[in-house]
């Protein structure tokens, strides 16, 4: 009886599984789909209608709209039908006129009928529809309000056809079912004897000994792969419009896409047009999951002048960009006409009616296999770590401690987590552009030799920072790679991935692997890694990571083993590590009150790290004088405010908006502090410690970058580690343990994940408009008569060196920044660029703009400035601020933009300057700024090449 239960039960669960195939494959089906070629001189749509035996009716019916534009379109309508077709419709709605049809495909099942030429005459004609040339392939005159064609024919349904084909498509699915049901039912395998091979018959005794865990596996992934297919499909299946327009009117442009149902509200974006003469990019976005046949731009109550420069649609992975001559491929309606067309500023509209229109007829067909496809190709790093998370669930080691010494599979796992994720999220990083101070560092390595920051104190890599690895790793990247960022990046991400190995092995000490995983996932899915992986200027962060993680390592094994070589080795990586950045030198603090539980003679081995720290604070005193050893960042200003409100600002850059997110980080959070309030105060005292140390050297900088918090955060994720590990050990259950790291950490990964998701695609735009404007001040053809208007503008300058230097190309444009109110003044005969993102387009002469001199730009505060020339030396000290927060700009030379500068100094110029005029800005910490007038050198003798520049503002 017991078997015979099993037995139905078993046939049940098959039926049902191939019945909910067989379901799914029906909603989806579309048998009877209608190809449709033609020209139409009026918009209308065109609809059709199957007749099953009951007649014509809306239910059996698909349509999708067309633009009269004499223009050859491709119509695909489909529907599904289990019923044999008496006969079929088409009927071009609202569309009187003419109207030529040039084939007509009819696809029934696997079958196919194609009316071409004299075979569309097949197709009878009703309502006033008639043929009105014999010389073209079917060219109608439609003068009735409902023209009609329609063709009786026989299209019979055959279910055993249309199973064969369900069976065809989706024979896999149905074995892997059968499989899995199969081995829940088999207690006993006969395994019969293989005589050439004993894999099959070892597979089967797997199988057979593991069929629980297997059965869970296969749900608990198939689960993990419907949620990351249902996030993807909310950002694949979008629509994505961006429109570059200028309008002189407020108003609102709303975009519409038509699925074959029309324009309507339901599938539209909006968005806010300000009407102040500037060039804004639009970005609109439509949820579909449809084919699409037209889309409308509405500028809505922006009557008068509309400029568009261009539009990009973005649909299934693929880009149309429409800019210059191809925006004409829109169709204007309701009173909307081209004023002036050029291939530099793209289509100058005028909008006189109430409800203007850009149409655009476009066959953007949606494809589920190819979403699919999509999606396997784009998430199978994400379904493999969905797999090493199964793996570590059923592990007994994963949550055991202490960790197993050796390094076990399920060790091997763990530490894949983070790899996998990061190559994941970060990979696209490979093809990004010189991003901020890149360019400049590049300038440095150019002419300085590699090794010049560690010895030459007069061509420093900084006056303020003593980071010689850093143009010590680029400048091998330089040498190996030349002008090409993909090399530096593949040795930028390697690099991290060096250090993520590095901090996995220390923490696997302390935590149980699957918690060191987690806490380095965190880690990984965080912004400050975000920045730090697509910044090459914070390479040195990442490399001074792995130096420590491998120092403090062999710290712990002089320790364990009593050995005085580790020891050295480890205060040599803390050396390097201190070379990287500033922000490891704390680190022989730490040290000192490491948890370790065997502790021999702790100072012992603490005696090298002391000299290293020695060693590397007399080199910085000799590189950047007394002044430069602890006065890091001299421009910015430590101010109480900005330590009290650190915590708040801190959690705005980390961007934990996401509420999902937060729910998972109070819990463990609370974990925390519960474990931290039964700590002894040694314990308390050693985490107060460590975090001191991780903020000390970015006080003054707390909240103005994300990338300061890189070490701060690591040690955050720590604390979350060890509030989970303490939340697993509430219970006694391994099972529930392992469930509650499971759907906490995991919770963490996955929300984290799709949020970090939104900033590498806005850092890979941002990227994007900066290797817009860089190659155009570094590649362009055009001359120092034009001018790039940028919001981006650091370091910019070095892209106009590295044209003369590096290149040999002529003198290229200048740039300077939008928000730069004197530039109208300083270019005022100069042709104008701006960046739409993804192109360039010209704005115009800048004297059509107001002018306002540049000592009228800011606050008249009290300023002064003094600059001599002799014998090749310029010598300037700006005053009274003792700050470094100064900008000067030197007109007449190649560089006529401003640059940052410090109070005082001395450099050798070999050019002539009497021809040179300069303006000198003093920025403020509190926000305000002040503007010298435009100041040239008095030369006393003409005939020697000696100058100076003495003048100051004093205020009441």
């Amino acid at each position: 009886m017991k078997n015979k239960f099993k037995i139905t039960l078993f046939i049940i669960l098959i039926t049902a599984w191939i019945i909910g195939i067989y379901h799914i494959h029906t909603l989806r089906a579309k048998n009877l789909i209608v190809e449709t070629d033609m020209f139409a001189l009026q918009d209308g749509y065109i609809q059709l209608f199957a007749d099953d035996g009951q007649g014509f009716r809306e239910e059996l019916s698909a349509r999708q709209s067309f633009v009269g534009d004499n223009n050859l379109h491709n119509f695909q309508l489909s529907m599904n039908i289990s019923k044999g077709i008496s006969a079929l419709r088409i009927d071009p709605v609202n569309m009187k006129g003419q109207v030529h049809i040039r084939r007509i495909t009819v696809r029934w099942m696997d079958e196919s009928y194609t009316f071409q030429g004299k075979e569309l005459e097949k197709w009878q004609m009703y309502h006033d529809l008639e043929k009105i040339s014999d010389k073209q392939d079917f060219l109608l005159n439609a003068s009735g309000d409902d023209p009609q064609l329609m063709l009786p024919v026989q299209l019979s349904y055959s279910y055993k056809k249309q199973l064969f084909l369900f069976i065809k498509q989706y024979w896999a699915m149905m074995l892997l079912g059968i499989f899995i049901i199969s081995v829940c039912f088999t207690e006993r395998l006969r395994i019969y004897r293989i005589r050439s091979n004993g894999f099959f018959s070892h597979l089967f005794l797997m199988v057979k000994e593991n069929k629980s865990k297997l059965l869970w596996s296969s749900i608990l992934l198939t689960v993990w792969i419907f949620i990351l297919y249902q996030i993807y499909i909310l950002n694949f299946r979008n629509l994505n419009i961006e429109i570059d327009m200028t309008s002189w009117q407020k108003g609102i442009v709303q975009c519409f896409a038509d699925d074959g149902d029309g324009f309507r509200e339901d599938l539209s974006d909006r968005q806010v047009v300000l009407g102040d003469s500037n060039q804004h990019n639009i970005k609109l976005s439509i949820g579909i999951l449809k084919d699409i046949s037209a889309l409308r731009i509405d500028p809505v109550n922006t009557k008068g002048r509309i400029r568009i420069d261009g539009i990009t649609v973005r649909w299934q992975g693929e880009s149309y960009i429409f800019k210059k001559k191809e925006l004409e491929k829109w169709q204007l309606h309701h009173d909307l006409s081209i004023e002036n067309s050029s291939d530099d500023q793209g289509l100058l509209l005028n909008a006189p009616g109430d409800d203007p229109q850009l149409m655009l007829p476009i066959q953007l067909s949606y494809s589920y296999q190819k979403t699919l496809s999509s999606f396997f190709k784009k998430n199978s790093g994400m379904i493999f770590f969905g797999l090493l998370l199964i793996f570590l669930f059923y592990s007994k080691e994963s949550l055991s401690y202490p960790p197993p010494k050796n390094l076990s599979f399920s060790s091997i796992c763990a530490m894949l987590l983070p790899l996998v994720l990061f190559w994941v999220l970060y990979y696209p990083a490979i093809n990004t552009w010189w991003l901020y101070d890149d360019s400049c560092h590049l300038v440095y390595i150019m002419k300085n030799s590699i090794y010049a920051a560690f010895f030459d104190k007069n061509n420093g890599f900084s006056y303020v920072n003593f980071t010689p690895l850093e143009p010590l790793s680029l400048g091998a990247d330089f040498h190996l790679f030349g002008f090409d960022p993909k090399g530096f990046y593949w040795h930028h991400l390697i690099s991290f991935s060096f250090a993520l190995i590095a901090s996995y092995l220390l923490l696997v000490r302390f935590f149980p692997v699957i918690l060191s995983g987690f806490i380095l996932s965190w880690f990984v899915a965080s912004v400050p890694v975000c920045e730090a992986v697509f910044f090459l200027m914070v390479r040195h962060y990442i490399e001074g990571l792995f130096f420590t993680m491998i120092s403090i390592y062999f710290f712990m094994m002089s320790l364990q083993k009593d050995k005085q070589i580790w020891s050295y080795a480890g205060a040599l990586l803390y050396l390097l590590a201190c070379l990287s950045k500033e922000l490891y030198v704390p680190l022989v603090v730490i040290l000192l009150f490491f948890p370790e539980i065997k502790v021999r003679s702790r100072l012992k081995f603490l005696y090298p790290y002391f000299g290293a720290a020695l060693i590397y604070t007399c080199w910085r005193l000799y590189m950047l004088n007394f002044k430069g050893v602890v006065a890091g960042y001299p421009g910015h200003s430590l101010l109480l405010k900005d330590v009290l409100s650190f915590p708040l600002s801190a959690f705005g850059l980390m961007d934990w908006q996401n509420y999902s997110q937060w729910i998972f980080i109070l819990l463990m959070g609370s974990g925390f502090l519960w474990v931290f309030r039964t700590w002894t105060f040694r314990k308390k005292l050693i985490v107060l410690i460590f975090f001191i140390c991780g903020f000390l050297p970015i006080l003054k900088v707390l909240a103005n970058a994300t990338r300061f918090l890189f070490v701060v955060s690591f040690l955050v994720y720590i604390c979350l580690g060890i509030g989970l590990g303490y939340i697993s050990r509430i219970s006694s259950s391994l099972l529930i343990r392992k469930l509650a790291v499971m759907l906490i950490g995991g919770g963490l990964i996955l929300t984290s994940f799709f949020s970090i998701l939104q900033h590498v695609s806005a850092l890979q735009q941002k990227a994007k408009n900066i290797e817009v404007e860089g190659k155009f001040l570094l590649y362009s053809n055009k001359g120092s008569e034009n001018v790039l208007l940028t919001d981006n503008g650091h370091c910019y300058s070095a892209f106009i060196t590295l044209r003369k230097e590096l290149l040999g190309l002529s003198p290229g444009p200048l740039y300077c920044m939008n928000n730069d109110c004197g530039c109208a003044y300083l270019h005022h005969d100069k042709q104008a660029w701006v960046s739409s993102g993804e192109y360039l387009f010209s704005s115009g002469i800048l004297s059509d703009r107001k002018q306002i001199i540049p000592e009228e730009c800011g606050i008249r505060k009290e300023l002064s400035v003094y600059i001599s020339y002799r014998d090749g030396k310029v010598t300037w000290q700006f005053g009274p601020y003792k700050d470094e927060a100064y900008m000067l700009y030197m007109g007449n030379t190649d560089k006529s933009q401003f640059i940052e500068i410090s109070s005082k100094g001395e450099r050798s110029y070999e050019k002539k300057v009497k021809d040179i005029s300069f303006i000198v800005i003093y920025k403020s910490p509190e926000g305000w700024e002040t503007y010298s007038p435009m100041l040239t050198f008095t030369t006393p003798d003409p005939k020697n090449e000696y100058g100076y520049i003495k003048w100051e503002r004093k205020t009441p």
